[in-house]
């Protein structure tokens, strides 16, 4: 079976499964297995399967939400499509691009950089790497094993001509970009032209060479489980720096991610919260623009738990971009939290006084917090206050009592 055939059937067995019935649903059972060296797929590939899919009457896949993406994901990703093809694909598809949750705040940029010009790439000597998105770009350099990172904003392309604004000074220089059969020529500020090669992923999640620049970011909130369901659900707390400072979601920015999730591999009925402490830094690196869910053990950081407060703290050794935060990065913390068919006994060890889904007044399966509301805060407070009580939904644990971000 060809890939624009499995494709085909994965979206339209996905398209007709709803939400409580995904899990359930045989959307990877394809016939065949995509094999790594079957799924290469060019632009007219992915253009064809745009034109089928419609043809039969499915369009509009922007409004799938973040679970219903990463399961979309997961069913190509297990047909051996790799992450560069299947972002080209949800480009070109508009997939995900109205979900309600982070993305949906973060308008997607003005293409300024040609689709065919996306993604990884990596030079001849394999001591570079260059991350390119719609309009932002970053080269990566290695030094033995450890990266430095030099991001820039695409100001604009006139036929591979570019004038790059560096995020580092704000000086303005200029690049050239040219394809040259399956790979680019690319002339880059201090590097010269190179030959770069197309590459599935970039390495060891691009750490950087020293644990300096270290950010701590706390977190109050009017309360914080003790306790989840591990049954479809989902407790996410999210701070993105926009690293660039363009006021988009895009290459060159980055996320501090703590994620509760349930899982079919454990036997217990319930997560415990504060235990098995996990966050990570989360790069936006795809091509689309997309929020990386490939982070390796390398961006792992820690996270505490204290009360109603959560902390994360990260330095430039687990990711070189954060060699770039200062006190002028925008930022914008996001909580969340699926929760569907919400049960009326309080978890064990809790009561009926504990906040829980056994006082929601309503089924509510979608709680949303966010600081600020609208828009990026910036460092010019030390104490950022939130209003109490303004979430959507009914959950206090994602409703944000106050942010403060502290340098060390």
């Amino acid at each position: 079976m060809t890939p624009i055939v499995i494709i085909k059937e994965i979206f339209v067995k996905f398209w007709k499964c709803t939400l409580s019935t995904l899990l359930a649903c045989s959307i990877v059972s394809c016939g065949g297995s995509g094999s790594s060296d079957e799924s290469k797929l060019s632009n007219s590939d992915i253009q064809q399967v745009k034109a089928e899919l419609a043809s039969l009457g499915y369009t509009d896949f922007s409004n799938l939400t973040q679970q219903q993406v990463e399961q979309l994901q997961t069913a190509l990703q297990n047909q051996g499509f790799n992450s560069s093809e299947i972002d080209k694909l949800f480009v070109a598809l508009n997939v995900g691009t109205q979900a309600d949750e982070q993305e949906s705040d973060k308008a997607y940029v003005t293409d300024v950089i040609e689709p065919n010009l996306f993604g990884y790439w990596q030079n001849e000597t394999r001591d570079r790497y260059l991350v390119v998105g719609n309009s932002s770009l970053v080269e990566y350099v290695d030094i033995g094993g450890c990266y430095q990172a030099k991001p820039y904003n695409v100001l604009a392309n006139q036929s591979g001509q570019l004038s790059l604004e560096s995020v580092v000074d704000d000086t303005v220089s200029s690049a050239a970009f040219a394809l040259d059969g399956a790979s680019i020529l690319a002339e880059l500020p201090g590097a010269g032209t190179q030959t770069y090669s197309s590459v599935s992923a970039i390495p060891h999640g691009m750490i950087g060479c020293s644990n300096t620049n270290s950010v701590l970011v706390d977190i109050d909130f009017r309360a914080l489980p003790q306790s989840i369901r591990n049954s479809d659900t989902t407790y996410r707390i999210v701070v993105f720096f926009d690293v660039n400072r363009n006021d988009k979601f895009d290459v060159g920015d980055f996320n501090l991610i703590f994620v509760k999730r349930s899982s079919s591999r454990s036997t217990s009925t319930y997560l415990q919260v504060p235990s098995d402490l996990s966050a990570t830094v989360s790069i936006v690196n795809e091509f689309s623009d997309r929020l990386s869910s490939r982070s390796t053990p390398n961006n792992a950081i820690p996270a505490l738990i204290s009360g109603n407060r959560l902390s994360l703290q990260a330095n430039t050794k687990q990711a070189a971009l954060l060699q770039y935060l200062s006190t002028t990065t925008p930022f914008k913390v996001t909580a969340s939290l699926d929760y569907p068919s919400p049960e009326r006994t309080p978890y064990p060890n809790m009561t009926m006084q504990d906040e829980g889904p056994w006082l929601w007044a309503e089924s509510s399966i979608k709680h949303t917090d966010s600081y600020p509301s609208e828009g990026y805060a910036d460092f010019t407070a030390s104490v950022y206050q939130d209003d109490l009580n303004d979430q959507t939904g009914e959950s206090g644990w994602v409703d944000i009592e106050s942010v403060t971000i502290s340098f060390n």
